[in-house]
């Protein structure tokens, strides 16, 4: 390489480092995506890759650190703890994953599935999912076919009962009682795990929805079955659209924080960090005792939801047959309620909510940012407490102990692998992080030595070059690698020489736009312009030949006229022509 600097191609000048090819090398890092796939998945080939390449930096070999390299086992998590925080299908879901992709913790996630499922009645999943997931992961699965018939004809009473509500509040023309025999279809389809025929009840109507309370409890509903199904764009989408209902009416903290809480998850799977980081920042959680006392009845909520929604629409379908169904207040309140009290939404815990917000953080904002939305927000400090050791995380990056931060996001990476959100965000996110904070320890200084910055980082040099390298090349950081003297160049850029040139040509375009302009007025004072041959001229003269009889006056009126009006007289002619 030319004057020392590091470039495996002939430099064309100093200061410039190309895109080419490297040979990935070990890091010695520790990166938190290390323990993403699967415990039995042989270990990744080394190859050669552009260091452009979005994830160059971090499919490098696994680190070699003990934390990163371990795996969760039954020994050292407590996976019927961690599925505690959560109730109903969101349960069923967290143990689904938990047992695709961790085997040492999958014939007990199996277990915790089985037994989530028989407290309701969704019999399809139970049929359907379970067996091929027992199959695939090898676990011993002996259906219960007599729970399997109960649930069924439950399930069966249940819509009966619901219909026979329906077509009673039809009858009736009532349409607060149609809302809410729509709604109770919608929470029963919710219950059954069939989300998209949930969805569809609820929308139904959508035209008796009149009123903002009643749209905004419409909504609601509609993200709770977009969230339980998984399709978290979905939900985010109707998310916002009641927050915009709710702008109009008295202020919810517990409604404005699920609501927050619902579009910041949206935005994490778009790969939107920042914006997942702001929302996810507006998140709050409630008083320490009423969070005490909700987090004790939480587990077995679901459970109990099904046989009391059957149990009152039994009733009120029996009363709907014997009487003619009113819009009592009791119903329309039912029907319009727009919170329950949850600040966050179904599937999603405090843990996960810190957790995700400070992975967008890190990946997205800069340390002002990152004290000031997460940190030093007392609202938010209730989030950070639910989830041990991100407050020193955030505090890592903000005071910019980088070895210390990827040393906790290694001993993070177990708990990563096992959350379905994050698992197949992990390498962009470690790849976002890393850069920032590459940027970050860059950006202050003019001059920066490389085996200092790489014990920062407690990284290898080579392997920091190469990062660097990755930046340059993307104009992420505006630099030079001196190799042969270990050190990093800012490029320095003269504010007051591109000032002054950004001036000079201003001013020559000021000229040349004048110069121009005066130009045509000179013209136009002086009658110079461009005439039509003689042959032209002679031709309009005599009014187009056997033009009639005011031919040649008009032609005559024309010499008379200044030579833009003839030429205008002339188009005009040939137009009516």
């Amino acid at each position: 390489a030319e004057d020392g600097i590091r470039d495996l191609r002939m430099s064309r000048g100093l200061g410039d480092v190309y895109k080419r090819q490297v040979s990935t090398q070990s890091t010695g890092r520790t990166h938190f995506t290390a323990t993403i796939s699967s415990p039995t998945s042989p270990p990744a080939k080394t190859r050669r890759m552009e260091p452009d390449d979005e994830q160059s930096t971090v499919a490098q070999t696994a680190s070699s650190t003990p934390t990163a390299a371990a795996s969760l086992t039954a020994d050292t998590f407590d996976l019927a703890e961690y599925a505690s925080g959560y109730s109903g299908h969101a349960r069923v879901l967290k143990c689904m994953f938990v047992a695709k992709n961790n085997d040492s913790l999958a014939s007990e996630a199996v277990d915790l599935l089985k037994s989530e499922l028989q407290r309701g009645i969704n019999t399809g999943f139970y049929q359907r999912e379970l067996p091929t997931l027992a199959a695939d992961i090898d676990v011993p699965h002996k259906p219960d076919s007599s729970w399997v018939t109960a649930a069924d004809k439950t399930a069966a009473q249940r819509y009966e009962s619901l219909d026979a509500r329906l077509g009673a509040a039809k009858a009736n023309l009532n349409k607060v009682a149609v809302r809410g025999a729509y709604f109770a279809l919608g929470d029963y389809y919710v219950a059954r795990g069939e989300f998209q025929s949930a969805v569809k009840n609820y929308m139904r109507c959508r035209d008796d929805c009149k009123d903002a309370a009643s749209q905004l409890a419409l909504y609601l509903r509609v993200v709770r079955a977009y969230m339980l199904g998984g399709q978290l764009v979905q939900a985010a989408g109707y998310a916002h659209r009641a927050e915009r209902i709710a702008d109009a009416m008295p202020r919810d903290d517990a409604r404005a924080s699920l609501l927050a809480a619902v579009q910041g998850v949206g935005a994490m799977q778009q790969r939107d960090y920042r914006k997942a980081a702001r929302l996810l920042s507006n998140v709050r959680m409630p008083a320490a005792d009423h969070a005490s006392a909700s987090t004790a009845t939480a587990v077995d909520a679901d459970a109990d939801d099904a046989d009391a929604d059957a149990d009152a629409d039994d009733k009120a379908a029996a009363a709907g047959a014997t009487a003619p169904l009113d819009a009592g207040e009791a119903e329309a309140a039912r029907t319009t309620a727009v919170s329950d009290g949850a600040y966050l939404p179904d599937g999603v815990t405090g843990g996960d909510v810190a957790l995700y917000a400070a992975l967008s953080a890190l990946a997205a904002l800069d340390r002002a940012d990152v004290r000031r939305r997460l940190l030093e927000s007392e609202p938010f400090g209730g989030v950070l407490a639910c989830h041990a050791g991100l407050r020193e995380l955030l505090d890592d990056f903000a005071s910019s102990r980088y070895a210390s931060l990827f040393a906790r996001l290694g001993r993070l990476a177990p708990r990563l692998a096992i959350d379905a959100l994050v698992a197949p965000l992990a390498v962009d996110l470690d790849t976002r992080i890393r850069r920032r904070a590459l940027v970050q320890y860059f950006s202050p200084y003019s001059v920066v030595d490389l085996p200092r910055m790489a014990a920062a980082f407690a990284c290898e040099l080579d392997a920091l070059e190469a990062e660097l390298a990755v930046l340059i090349a993307d104009d992420q950081i505006e630099a030079r690698i001196d190799s042969y003297n270990k050190r990093l160049y800012a490029r320095q850029v003269d504010e007051r020489a591109d000032m002054y040139r950004a001036v000079l040509a201003a001013g020559d375009a000021y000229v040349r736009n004048m110069h121009e302009l005066l130009l045509k007025l000179n013209l136009k004072k002086n009658d110079l312009s461009v005439r039509l041959p003689a042959v032209e001229r002679e031709r309009s003269g005599k009014g187009g030949g056997g033009g009639g009889g005011g031919g040649g006056a008009d032609g005559n009126r024309d010499r008379d006229r200044p030579p833009l009006a003839m030429l205008d007289r002339r188009d005009k002619r040939e137009r009516r022509k």
